[in-house]
């Protein structure tokens, strides 16, 4: 096996020393595909597989879904209560939401959506404020806010203040967080 590969190469060698500028073509060609190779690579590899920024263990996060393309709370609740191979299971869906705090014209934004839990079991805390806690997502609770650094520091001048009245989609929302 070995003789024959040594056999091959030196075939090659000699075919190539005969036609130096089809060997130059044939290595460039090769080097492009590798190139091309690695950089989709390594396109896929950041878009797909590296998880989420800033998260401590995010080669341990799944996304879950439904064959009807969204998923309800009481599904969730279905699969923690089955869910054996999960330390726990979170919901985020992205909506609009139309918010003011009395001073502007109400702004509507992409929002999401969480439970409770997301940021604990993303290991993530707010640089102020407080998580959102289990009281927050029952039935009839008060809308409580969270927000991105970005925003809190475009809408409210990143004053620290976090118990500025505010509204959500035409009903008051709770401290901002």
């Amino acid at each position: 096996m070995w003789t024959d590969l040594v056999i091959d190469v030196i075939a090659a060698a000699r075919a190539f020393t005969k036609r130096p500028g089809v060997a130059l073509i044939a290595v460039a060609i090769v080097a492009l595909g590798i190139a091309i190779n690695a950089a989709v690579f390594a396109v896929v590899r950041a878009a797909i597989f590296s998880g989420f920024a800033h998260v401590e263990r995010n080669d341990r996060i799944v996304r879950l879904g439904t064959t009807r393309g969204f998923v309800y709370y009481p599904d969730v609740e279905v699969w923690r209560a089955r869910a054996k191979s999960f330390e726990d299971i979170a919901l985020a869906r992205g909506v609009f939401h139309t918010f003011s705090d009395g001073s502007d014209t109400p702004q509507t934004y992409f929002t999401t959506e969480v439970t409770s839990n997301t940021f604990r079991l993303l290991r993530a805390r707010p640089l102020l404020g407080r998580d959102f806690v289990a009281a927050d997502e029952q039935p009839g609770a008060e809308p409580v806010v969270l927000l991105t650094y970005e925003l809190w520091e475009r809408t409210f001048g990143a004053d620290p203040r976090r118990d500025r009245p505010s509204r959500q989609n035409r009903r008051p929302a709770g401290p901002v967080c």
